[in-house]
């Protein structure tokens, strides 16, 4: 069977529950749990965190901005109400600490806005006592500026096929934080209705809670989630755009994952699947979705891919536990690049 075909016909047996662009294209959008609001929008209900289930009041304040999806990613614009400061204070250290790392050197080869409109990748090492820097930095609007050592294997510059190849290490991450990361984000943005079929996501996000007990059911709980951190990921080469798709099962009786969760982050996207706790927990094989979503932007690239160069898709495991610092290897085409000495 075609390819196209496999996965039209099993995208039949989903509809969208959610879609929306997180870049300064998109519009603001406000998640609030909350029935009753006054003619302003404001409500009067105390508010209920999404992943701790506390209740706003007394110890449990929701003063902080927080943000459905990490302004590391360069959203400015998607907000919660459904998340304490508590839970704000956790993920900010954990995973999306881990999610800014393994994006670290994306974050400046894409130009991907934080919290600040500059961001600065640095990684300088030994070799034969010679100090070897390597640095990407840019500022909004501005070029991206790299600086390396003669010598180093960090940055090579092709200047007759007009080619800089990168090399460089992420910072240091947990793996499975980032996929903890992603989905935060996914329970953060699912809309209401479908919060109820998004019990197992809450089982990951309290992935360490489960080590406290020595039963069977908690060691096949760990084994389960770990089977499933993983994700369709695919770069497509050319303009950038950054959007989120959340797909939702029609039917129980589908023999598939509830949700297939889709995030574009610039040039880079990822697919993931994610089930209901009462949902038979397997793996089932899920062709990838990016054929359908993103598939003006593939062909784009194709046809200009003496331009951009082609889309590459591979799977990307996410269960190690331990920390890494794995290499971001990317080829970048360039149009003009302009030379500097580096003064001591």
């Amino acid at each position: 069977m075609d390819i196209n075909m496999e996965t039209e016909k099993f995208y039949e047996n989903y509809m969208i529950a959610i879609q929306f662009r997180f870049d300064e294209e998109g519009e603001e959008i406000e998640f609030d749990d909350r029935d009753n609001f006054d003619e302003n929008g404001k409500s009067s209900e105390p508010r209920k965190c999404r992943f701790c289930n506390c209740i706003e009041g007394g110890e449990h304040s929701f003063k902080k901005v927080a943000h459905a999806i990490p302004e590391l990613l360069g959203n400015k614009k998607i907000i919660t109400q459904n998340e304490c400061d508590r839970c704000n204070n956790i993920s900010g250290s954990t995973y999306e600490t881990a999610l800014g790392n393994y994006l670290s050197v994306l974050r400046a080869l894409l130009r991907i806005p934080g919290k600040k409109s500059q961001y600065k990748y640095k990684y300088n090492y030994k070799n034969n006592n010679d100090n070897l820097i390597n640095e990407i930095k840019f500022r909004k609007e501005e070029k991206l500026e790299i600086t390396s050592t003669i010598g180093s294997d960090g940055v090579e510059i092709n200047e007759d096929k007009r080619e800089v190849k990168f090399n460089l290490p992420r910072y240091s991450y947990v793996p499975f934080e980032v996929y903890q990361s992603f989905m935060k984000i996914f329970l953060s943005v699912l809309p209401k209705q479908y919060l109820e079929d998004a019990d197992f996501v809450k089982i990951i996000l309290n992935f360490n809670e489960l080590y406290k007990y020595s039963n069977q059911e908690s060691n096949i709980l760990r084994k389960v989630i770990l089977e499933q951190a993983k994700a369709i990921t695919l770069f497509v080469p050319g303009p950038a755009l950054s959007e989120l798709i959340i797909l939702k099962k029609k039917n129980d009786s589908f023999v598939a994952p509830d949700f297939i969760f889709i995030i574009r982050i610039f040039n880079k996207a990822f697919q993931f699947c994610i089930q209901k706790l009462s949902s038979k927990l397997g793996t089932v094989k899920v062709p990838s979705f990016f054929n359908i979503f993103i598939n003006d932007w593939m062909e784009y690239s194709k046809i200009n891919k003496d331009k951009f160069g082609i889309p590459k898709q591979w799977i990307e495991d996410f269960s190690s536990l331990e920390k890494c610092t794995q290499s971001e290897k990317i080829t970048f085409g360039y149009a003009f690049i302009e030379k500097k000495q580096i003064e001591d």
